[in-house]
């Protein structure tokens, strides 16, 4: 599963890192927090004919540097996309995020409307319980214990059975090369994060999209979502756990095109 070469630069005082390919209208990939840019690899082959594509390593993960603020919120890195974004000299595009991606990609639509054409959320959740929150804490604590074991149980967590075994293990060496203090800052900002608190302020096209056995974020999570974003779009994506978009990219790419197109048309 290849991904372009890792882009860095200081923006801001701080080290963003993210991988781009294409031409064309901008798609900016936000990932989940058990991963880094390379959980789109195949968009950047499957979307970059005819867009720009552009994804990120959130501050914390991958190649990015911690921000600064020691308990940071969701508005802290929605203000790093943006700081990134306006490096790379990118005024306008479609925010695509999954999980994590999606509390930022949210936060940032809500804060900079004229930035966000089209917004697409993988595996949204209205808000993380108090469950999810512990379960997150116990991922932290294995992470530190043992990241490779990690690794591999978290990928049997939010792939189903069937999964192809080159994207079971890429989404374990995603887990396991995460580094506990960035993992565990944006463990702590999702668990106050309110998704549907912040939906009431994007006012761009919006594509809820879930895999169908997902177990971490079913498709249920995306009912409350619906009901509160008018002329939402929700595509369910089937035989796809947490991770369509790796698991199965053709019909994830078909959804995203079809909304892209339509948002575009209204626009």
């Amino acid at each position: 599963m290849t991904s372009p070469e890792l882009s860095t630069a200081v923006v801001d005082g701080r080290s963003l890192a993210w991988r781009e390919a294409g031409r064309g209208p901008v798609i900016v990939l936000l990932h989940d927090i058990c991963a880094d840019s390379t959980a789109w690899a195949p968009q950047f082959s499957g979307l970059a004919k005819d867009h720009r594509v552009v994804a990120w390593d959130c501050p914390g993960f991958g190649g990015s540097a911690l921000l600064p603020q020691r308990e940071p919120a969701a508005a802290d890195y929605a203000d790093a996309l943006g700081a990134l974004l306006a490096h790379l000299k990118i005024d306008r595009a479609a925010v695509v995020g999954a999980g994590l991606g999606a509390v930022v990609a949210t936060n940032f639509a809500a804060k900079r409307a004229t930035a966000v054409g089209a917004l697409a959320l993988v595996g949204a959740q209205a808000k993380i319980g108090g469950a999810e929150a512990a379960r997150m804490l116990g991922w932290l604590q294995d992470l530190v214990r043992d990241p490779v074991a990690f690794g591999r149980t978290y990928a049997e967590t939010a792939l189903p059975r069937g999964c192809e075994p080159p994207v079971r293990a890429h989404v374990a060496a995603m887990a396991a090369s995460m580094a506990p203090i960035g993992f565990g800052r944006a463990c702590q900002m999702l668990a106050g994060a309110n998704l549907s608190e912040r939906l009431k302020s994007v006012h761009a096209p919006l594509l809820l999209l879930y895999g169908d056995l997902d177990p971490i974020a079913p498709p249920e999570a995306g009912t409350l979502l619906d009901m509160i974003v008018r002329g939402t779009v929700t595509e369910i994506v089937e035989q796809s756990g947490h991770m369509p978009q790796l698991e199965t990219p053709e019909p994830f790419h078909r959804a995203l095109r079809t909304f892209l197109r339509a948002a575009r048309s209204r626009a």
